[in-house]
């Protein structure tokens, strides 16, 4: 008997003494620094020396910052691409699902800027959306010089453009096999 319930404390132990790792991770990369970060920020401090206590005066100075709230709005504005995100590639995937001729070469297509990565995407992206691009010269070749716009220097039409090449573009083949799989594996009744 008392060797049983050993053997049930044990196992009763187990579960935890697995998730002691990632719990010491969570509590010294992410619980610390937060902590660290909202208590730091009730004071004047430059990283090195004393820090000054001045209560809720960097609130203060944050929230009268028009900056703040232009990186609040631009959030929320690429929050917005995010449906966009998610409903492009439920559609691409029930489009290449129905037997589109050379899928599978629309499939390696799309997933392609998942393959490239963020730096090399970025240049790509840099490329086509200049003021003389080819996104602009087929615009323009194609008589349509109202849309052939500078899609990376005003603020607005740039935050839209990053966010659907970001938000959108990049996250679109992995998206796209995603439900691809999913779509797959239901039943065809």
């Amino acid at each position: 008997m008392k060797h049983l319930t050993s053997i049930v404390k044990r196992e009763s132990m187990e579960p935890y003494l697995l998730i002691a790792p990632l719990l010491l991770l969570l509590l010294v990369f992410i619980l610390y620094p937060v902590v660290a970060n909202i208590y730091l920020s009730f004071f004047k401090w430059k990283g090195m020396g004393k820090a000054t206590f001045i209560g809720l005066d960097n609130y203060r100075t944050m929230f009268a910052d028009e900056t703040f709230w232009i990186s609040i709005k631009n959030t929320l504005v690429l929050l917005l691409y995010i449906p966009l995100g998610v409903i492009l590639p439920i559609l691409i995937s029930a489009l290449l699902r129905e037997g589109l001729k050379g899928w599978s070469l629309f499939r390696a297509i799309i997933y392609l800027p998942n393959i490239l990565g963020y730096v090399i995407m970025g240049m790509i992206s840099s490329i086509m959306f200049r003021k003389l691009g080819p996104i602009n010269n087929v615009l323009i070749h194609l008589g349509l010089e109202a849309f052939a716009l500078d899609w990376l220097s005003k603020p607005d039409l740039a935050l839209n453009t990053l966010g659907l090449v970001y938000g959108v573009w990049l996250r679109l083949g992995f998206g796209c096999i995603f439900f691809l799989a999913a779509m797959s594996s239901i039943d065809e009744s």
